[in-house]
């Protein structure tokens, strides 16, 4: 298996970005994808500025490991306006817009009317929000604590990480609750 690594001098390019891909774990790169299909790493410190349809101007290197090409972003600079989203997305108002008119009904339409909904009911803590048990209160502190994390990038999307991560949220919230914190 051949794993020599050539690499090239610092290029230059100036790139329209397709796609955003973000870090899939702490530590690691995420990537971009321009619009002619190129993928390019970029750490996360920088990965932020890059936004689908913006153009850049970027200095990178390239090398070849194992017959892979591998091009990595080092310096990026904006190279101009946000573009529009490419032509093939087209808005909701834009279909909407080309819709042809439906035929009229010549025999009326029956109504069903369904009976009307029941008042909402008033919250009895004054804040807005209805009082949960204890129970209750754990998992939904627990699912967006998770949730959180996962889409930092901060849990790495495998069980055993997912259940690690499970367990320290759990403990943390059980040791605030304990002290009267929460």
């Amino acid at each position: 298996m051949n794993t020599q690594t050539a690499e090239r001098p610092l290029a230059h390019a100036v790139v329209t970005v397709q796609y955003v891909n973000p870090a899939k774990q702490p530590g690691k790169s995420g990537s971009i994808k321009d619009v002619d299909g190129q993928f390019f790493s970029v750490w996360p410190n920088m990965l932020a500025m890059f936004q689908p349809g913006g153009t850049y101007e970027i200095e990178f290197t390239e090398r070849v490991k194992a017959g892979v090409m591998y091009r990595d972003i080092k310096r990026a600079t904006p190279a101009g306006p946000i573009a529009p989203p490419p032509a093939a997305f087209v808005s909701t108002a834009e279909v909407m817009a080309q819709r042809q008119p439906q035929p009229q009904r010549t025999a009326p339409v029956q109504q069903h009317t369904a009976p009307p909904a029941p008042p909402p009911s008033t919250p009895q803590n004054g804040n807005g929000y209805r009082p949960v048990d204890e129970r209750t209160a754990r998992r939904m502190f627990v699912c967006a604590t998770l949730t959180a994390f996962v889409e930092a990038g901060r849990v790495e999307r495998s069980q055993d990480a997912i259940a690690e991560t499970l367990d320290m949220i759990c403990a943390a919230y059980d040791a605030k609750r304990e002290a009267g914190e929460i």
